[in-house]
Protein backbone atom coordinates (compact mmCIF):
# COMPACT_ATOMS: atom_id res chain seq x y z
CA UNK A 1 0.00 0.00 0.00
CA UNK A 2 1.18 3.19 -0.92
CA UNK A 3 1.79 6.26 1.98
CA UNK A 4 0.71 9.13 -0.43
CA UNK A 5 -1.55 11.19 1.39
CA UNK A 6 -4.62 12.23 -0.76
CA UNK A 7 -8.21 14.22 -0.27
CA UNK A 8 -11.19 13.41 -1.53
CA UNK A 9 -11.99 15.20 -4.83
CA UNK A 10 -12.04 12.74 -7.59
CA UNK A 11 -10.60 9.60 -4.97
CA UNK A 12 -14.18 7.63 -4.82
CA UNK A 13 -15.54 10.27 -2.85
CA UNK A 14 -14.16 9.87 0.60
CA UNK A 15 -11.63 11.16 2.95
CA UNK A 16 -8.33 8.72 2.89
CA UNK A 17 -5.18 9.02 4.81
CA UNK A 18 -3.22 6.94 2.00
CA UNK A 19 -3.19 5.93 -1.92
CA UNK A 20 -3.94 2.55 -2.00
CA UNK A 21 -2.72 0.43 -4.76
CA UNK A 22 -5.85 0.25 -6.66
CA UNK A 23 -5.82 4.44 -6.77
CA UNK A 24 -2.55 4.53 -8.18
CA UNK A 25 -3.49 2.00 -10.82
CA UNK A 26 -6.28 4.36 -11.68
CA UNK A 27 -3.57 7.44 -11.84
CA UNK A 28 -1.32 5.38 -13.77
CA UNK A 29 -3.81 4.00 -15.96
CA UNK A 30 -5.32 7.38 -16.25
CA UNK A 31 -1.68 9.42 -16.91
CA UNK A 32 0.49 7.43 -18.90
CA UNK A 33 -0.12 7.84 -22.00
CA UNK A 34 -0.40 11.51 -21.60
CA UNK A 35 2.88 11.40 -20.14
CA UNK A 36 4.71 9.39 -22.37
CA UNK A 37 3.83 12.01 -24.96
CA UNK A 38 4.99 14.75 -23.14
CA UNK A 39 8.40 12.70 -22.52
CA UNK A 40 8.70 11.13 -25.96
CA UNK A 41 7.87 15.01 -27.32
CA UNK A 42 11.16 15.85 -25.43
CA UNK A 43 13.57 12.95 -25.74
CA UNK A 44 12.46 11.87 -29.47
CA UNK A 45 13.20 8.21 -27.95
CA UNK A 46 10.58 5.89 -27.00
CA UNK A 47 12.33 3.93 -24.37
CA UNK A 48 14.09 7.48 -22.83
CA UNK A 49 10.58 8.53 -22.21
CA UNK A 50 9.75 5.10 -20.62
CA UNK A 51 12.32 5.57 -18.73
CA UNK A 52 11.59 8.45 -17.28
CA UNK A 53 7.93 7.97 -16.82
CA UNK A 54 8.71 4.93 -14.52
CA UNK A 55 10.71 7.50 -12.71
CA UNK A 56 7.86 10.07 -12.23
CA UNK A 57 5.10 7.24 -11.40
CA UNK A 58 8.12 6.04 -8.78
CA UNK A 59 8.12 9.56 -7.40
CA UNK A 60 4.83 8.92 -7.20
CA UNK A 61 4.72 5.94 -5.31
CA UNK A 62 6.88 7.07 -2.45
CA UNK A 63 5.58 10.78 -2.32
CA UNK A 64 3.77 11.40 0.34
CA UNK A 65 2.16 15.03 -1.08
CA UNK A 66 -1.58 15.92 -0.99
CA UNK A 67 -3.42 16.58 -4.24
CA UNK A 68 -6.50 18.41 -3.87
CA UNK A 69 -8.06 16.90 -6.75
CA UNK A 70 -7.04 15.00 -9.85
CA UNK A 71 -6.76 18.24 -11.55
CA UNK A 72 -3.74 18.74 -9.05
CA UNK A 73 -2.55 15.31 -9.36
CA UNK A 74 -2.22 16.10 -13.02
CA UNK A 75 -0.16 19.16 -13.48
CA UNK A 76 1.76 18.00 -10.71
CA UNK A 77 2.79 14.86 -12.84
CA UNK A 78 3.22 16.44 -16.35
CA UNK A 79 5.64 19.43 -14.02
CA UNK A 80 7.54 16.46 -12.51
CA UNK A 81 7.69 14.85 -15.98
CA UNK A 82 9.13 17.93 -17.65
CA UNK A 83 11.96 17.95 -14.79
CA UNK A 84 13.03 14.50 -15.07
CA UNK A 85 13.45 14.74 -18.76
CA UNK A 86 15.38 17.95 -18.30
CA UNK A 87 17.26 15.96 -16.12
CA UNK A 88 17.98 13.25 -18.71
CA UNK A 89 18.74 15.95 -21.32
CA UNK A 90 21.42 17.37 -19.14
CA UNK A 91 22.63 13.94 -18.85
CA UNK A 92 22.77 13.18 -22.20
CA UNK A 93 24.32 16.11 -22.74
CA UNK A 94 27.42 15.61 -20.59
CA UNK A 95 27.54 12.14 -22.23
CA UNK A 96 27.98 13.82 -25.52
CA UNK A 97 30.92 15.44 -25.02
CA UNK A 98 32.57 11.97 -24.37
CA UNK A 99 31.28 10.36 -27.88
CA UNK A 100 33.27 12.18 -30.82
CA UNK A 101 31.06 14.79 -33.14
CA UNK A 102 31.63 12.11 -36.16
CA UNK A 103 29.85 9.49 -34.15
CA UNK A 104 27.15 11.65 -32.83
CA UNK A 105 26.66 12.88 -36.85
CA UNK A 106 26.58 9.15 -37.85
CA UNK A 107 23.57 8.87 -34.89
CA UNK A 108 21.80 12.01 -36.67
CA UNK A 109 22.27 11.02 -40.08
CA UNK A 110 19.98 7.40 -39.61
CA UNK A 111 17.16 9.23 -38.94
CA UNK A 112 15.46 9.03 -42.02
CA UNK A 113 11.56 8.66 -41.28
CA UNK A 114 10.76 12.12 -41.11
CA UNK A 115 10.23 14.74 -43.81
CA UNK A 116 12.45 17.34 -44.02
CA UNK A 117 10.13 20.15 -42.99
CA UNK A 118 9.17 18.13 -39.57
CA UNK A 119 12.82 17.53 -39.08
CA UNK A 120 14.00 20.82 -39.99
CA UNK A 121 11.15 22.17 -37.27
CA UNK A 122 12.44 19.67 -34.67
CA UNK A 123 15.91 20.12 -35.29
CA UNK A 124 15.56 24.20 -34.56
CA UNK A 125 13.07 23.19 -31.06
CA UNK A 126 16.15 21.54 -29.91
CA UNK A 127 18.33 24.67 -30.16
CA UNK A 128 16.09 26.06 -27.92
CA UNK A 129 17.09 26.84 -24.11
CA UNK A 130 15.20 24.34 -22.12
CA UNK A 131 12.66 27.20 -21.28
CA UNK A 132 11.88 27.52 -24.66
CA UNK A 133 11.68 24.32 -25.88
CA UNK A 134 9.27 23.46 -22.84
CA UNK A 135 6.59 26.12 -23.94
CA UNK A 136 6.28 25.06 -27.81
CA UNK A 137 6.16 21.30 -26.42
CA UNK A 138 3.31 21.99 -23.82
CA UNK A 139 1.28 24.39 -26.34
CA UNK A 140 2.05 22.98 -29.74
CA UNK A 141 2.91 19.24 -28.73
CA UNK A 142 1.14 18.72 -25.98
CA UNK A 143 -2.22 20.70 -26.64
CA UNK A 144 -2.11 22.53 -23.06
CA UNK A 145 -4.00 25.79 -22.73
CA UNK A 146 -1.98 28.42 -21.37
CA UNK A 147 -3.96 28.28 -18.49
CA UNK A 148 -2.85 24.81 -18.06
CA UNK A 149 0.67 25.75 -18.75
CA UNK A 150 0.59 28.53 -16.42
CA UNK A 151 -0.38 26.07 -14.01
CA UNK A 152 2.19 23.57 -14.93
CA UNK A 153 4.68 26.06 -14.69
CA UNK A 154 3.92 28.07 -11.97
CA UNK A 155 3.72 31.31 -13.97
CA UNK A 156 1.12 33.78 -14.99
CA UNK A 157 -1.10 33.24 -18.19
CA UNK A 158 0.49 36.73 -19.77
CA UNK A 159 4.00 35.14 -19.09
CA UNK A 160 2.84 32.43 -20.40
CA UNK A 161 1.64 34.25 -23.76
CA UNK A 162 4.79 36.21 -23.79
CA UNK A 163 7.48 33.23 -23.77
CA UNK A 164 4.92 31.92 -26.32
CA UNK A 165 5.77 34.80 -28.40
CA UNK A 166 9.41 34.91 -27.95
CA UNK A 167 10.06 31.22 -28.20
CA UNK A 168 8.38 31.77 -31.70
CA UNK A 169 10.30 34.18 -32.80
CA UNK A 170 13.68 32.48 -31.84
CA UNK A 171 12.22 29.57 -34.04
CA UNK A 172 11.63 31.81 -36.73
CA UNK A 173 15.22 32.99 -36.70
CA UNK A 174 16.90 29.31 -36.24
CA UNK A 175 14.50 27.87 -38.94
CA UNK A 176 15.75 30.94 -41.86
CA UNK A 177 19.27 30.97 -40.57
CA UNK A 178 19.07 27.53 -41.58
CA UNK A 179 17.48 27.97 -44.95
CA UNK A 180 19.89 31.06 -46.30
Amino acid sequence: MCEMKISDNGWGGRNMNYMTNDEFNRVYNAYYKLLLHVAFDYLHSKNDAEDVIQEVFMKLYESRKQFNDDEHLKYWLIKVTNNKCIDHLRHIKNKEMLISNDYIDILNNQDNKEDSLQKTVQEAIDKLNINDKTIIVLYYYNDLSLKEISKVLSISEANVKKRISRARIKLKSIIGDKNE
